[in-house]
């Protein structure tokens, strides 16, 4: 499952397992499925968020790239 760094607004720095993330512009919300069904699994104030980056695996190990939340229709799920 995708690993995912957010660095939030006072520098703390937590990690989240999703398969996705989306935002309203709003809430920055992390989903997996299940089920056949979007649900979240951690949601945050997109205005906390200061860097978001998707750890992605390479051949010689991983590293971590920025990453851009999908827009999503209507509201996010919580």
């Amino acid at each position: 499952m995708p690993t995912f760094r957010i660095t939030h607004l006072g520098g703390d720095i937590q990690t989240v397992q999703a398969s996705r993330v989306v935002t309203d512009g709003a809430v920055v919300c992390f989903e997996t499925q299940v089920d056949g069904r979007w649900r979240s699994v951690h949601s945050i104030p997109a205005e906390r968020v200061v860097h978001l980056q998707r750890r992605i695996n390479e051949s010689v190990g991983w590293r971590w790239i920025i990453a851009r939340p999908m827009p999503t229709p209507g509201h996010v799920r919580h």
